[in-house]
């Protein structure tokens, strides 16, 4: 569906439609090939933003970047015998997931890029190391998704105008632990 016509159905607000583009390229494979003149009601030019800047007039935005590091842990307290109590490895995975109810920029929740302090945070204190030396607290997924969040929430937020939504961690491919933050 092109975007004049969503409009005029009701399906966009003029704050996400589009304004006039000086390339005339179509957007998506539905408006013919690139060169051709896009029909002149797929674009608004009255629109006061672009599309996916400035408010979302009532939308949500989440976004999410992942980070990996390898690192080993043992679990205490668990019953004899049982594989976690051993010393052992895992490829971590870890999930920040971001929203906002408005965009800054060209119309971001967050810049991606600026997430790196938590990617160099997790790289320096966690990758190929021993969880149970650099945590204070039992090195379960579901700890680490809460130290996660904490630090995230103290360190990086403050510099960004996405707010944390959640962290996930995962150990393996089908198991995670999920924190997620309370509303603020």
């Amino acid at each position: 569906m092109r975007e004049g016509n969503a409009k005029e159905q009701g399906l966009l607000s003029p704050a996400l439609t589009a304004r006039t583009r000086e390339e005339e390229v179509p957007t998506n494979g539905l408006e013919g090939a690139p060169g051709e003149e896009a029909p002149s009601d797929s674009v608004d030019s009255s629109a006061s933003m672009t599309l996916g800047s400035g408010a979302l007039d009532g939308f949500k935005i989440e976004i999410s970047k992942r980070f990996a590091f390898e690192a080993s842990h043992h679990l205490n307290g668990l019953p004899e015998r049982h594989k976690c109590g051993r010393d052992h490895g895992h490829s971590y995975r870890v999930e920040v997931r971001l929203t906002a109810t408005e965009l800054s920029g060209p119309g971001f929740v967050t810049d991606f890029g600026a997430l790196e302090p938590f990617a160099t945070y997790i790289k320096e204190r966690f990758d190929h190391r021993d969880l149970n030396e650099v945590l204070e607290v039992e090195p379960t997924s579901e700890l680490l998704a809460l130290h996660l969040a904490r630090w995230f929430i103290e360190h990086v937020e403050p510099t960004i105008p996405g707010r944390l939504v959640a962290v996930v961690v995962s150990e393996t491919e089908k198991t995670s632990a999920t924190c997620t933050v309370s509303e603020r």
